[in-house]
């Protein structure tokens, strides 16, 4: 009898895991290859940026096709042992590692994929002129929200953004207004609120207009049946308008709050076993440490040499 291969859920992380040198971190021709075949999509050389320009590999116009390039990268570059020795029962992404998951299932091409987060960077870098976001650290999510809320009514911009595990919740908005609720937040017993390196707000309904701008590219994809499942973070129903769930869903979660944990919850009851991370850094390696689900990360290039051993 054939022994029955472990299952296994991928997962990508989304922007804030880039960091200069990444690249050059995996030393791996088959990332290297995918970086290229980004940058010639979007007419971009995502390869001198990575390996040499902090400043402009942090600009979300860059970050997000240059994450996209790395995370279906090592994905490519582990896909032959996956393959021999594990059985892929889903995949999500974080944010934009969404459309690393859904390349990497089979719904759309690469070069589809890099025009489409391109044009989203472009969206979400001008939709709001001074958006800021801040990870808040010790508060349960019902404290949070109900802080957002009060602030809202006082004429705050400010929201729920990232539920990323049971005492680490990223909120969005106008920087003003977020910075306003670090401080109450603090006060009302925060660890830590600490501002992140982000000018989009992203994830709540500052990027309404970005979404309905980004929807008519989406929905011109030509959307292919998946291999795998691929979740999704946003929660939309099917109004059989003719768009394809597909651009539904990554038009609705620029708008929507993300909660990882319960996209860990949905990989477990797809049968997934263990996640593995494929991309570069461990943020969402340390986001599931809470969760029951192993995880290891592809984070540089001893944890691919040792993943490929």
């Amino acid at each position: 009898m054939l022994e029955q291969q472990p299952a296994i859920a991928i997962v990508f992380p989304g922007q804030g895991s880039q960091s200069v040198g990444m690249l050059s971190g995996y030393d791996h021709p088959i990332i290297t290859a995918t970086v290229a075949e980004v940058s010639d999509a979007i007419n971009c050389d995502l390869a001198t940026i990575i390996e040499n320009d902090a400043e402009a590999l942090n600009q979300t116009i860059n970050t997000q096709p240059a994450m996209l390039a790395m995370g279906v990268g090592v994905y490519r570059a582990i896909g032959t042992q996956l393959s021999q020795t594990a059985q892929i029962v889903g995949c999500a992404g974080h944010s934009l590692g969404e459309y690393s998951a859904l390349v990497c299932a089979g719904a759309l091409s690469l070069g589809e994929a890099a025009v489409l987060v391109r044009r989203r960077a472009e969206l979400m870098q001008n939709a709001v002129a001074d958006g800021g976001m801040a990870a808040i650290l010790g508060l349960s999510a019902t404290q949070v929200e109900q802080h957002c809320t009060e602030l809202r009514q006082q004429g705050e911009s400010v929201w729920a953004a990232n539920y990323n595990s049971e005492n680490q919740i990223v909120i969005a908005g106008k920087r003003t207004s977020v910075e306003r609720a670090s401080e109450v937040l603090k006060t009302a017993g925060a660890k830590r609120c600490v501002l992140l390196a982000m000018s989009v707000p992203s994830h709540c309904p500052l990027l309404a207009d970005a979404a309905a701008e980004l929807l008519p590219a989406l929905t011109a994809v030509a959307w292919q049946p998946t291999a795998f499942p691929v979740l999704h973070s946003a929660v939309v129903a099917d109004d059989n308008s003719g768009t394809p769930l597909p651009a539904q869903y990554l038009a609705a979660q620029l708008t929507q709050a993300i909660n990882w944990q319960q996209l860990l919850n949905g990989l477990q009851a797809l049968g997934a076993g263990s996640v593995i991370e494929s991309g570069p850094g461990k943020v969402l390696t340390g986001l599931g440490k809470k969760s029951t689900l192993p995880h290891s990360a592809i984070a540089n290039a001893e944890s691919l040499a040792a993943f490929l051993a």
